[in-house]
């Protein structure tokens, strides 16, 4: 175990990269969307980035939406 001042940090607790990947939402096509523009405002995790998804998410999560980003 390291020291660090008065921190310690254990290497049987640190995540590893894969991970903390996975943790973010990687390797299963997932990611966050950002809909609306001028209307309402709404985010939220999605299951996929893809223009079908987007619209149906933005479509029941956020009437009214006129534009979304989508991260992942």
């Amino acid at each position: 175990m390291k020291k660090i001042n008065k921190l310690r940090i254990n290497p049987d607790r640190i995540m590893k990269n894969e991970e903390l990947f996975t943790l973010r939402g990687g390797y299963d096509g997932g990611g966050y969307v950002n809909c609306g523009e001028s209307g309402p405002h709404c985010r939220g995790p999605i299951n996929s980035c893809d223009d079908e998804t987007v619209r149906l998410y933005c479509n029941i999560m956020c009437p009214g939406w006129s534009g979304a980003v989508c991260v992942g």
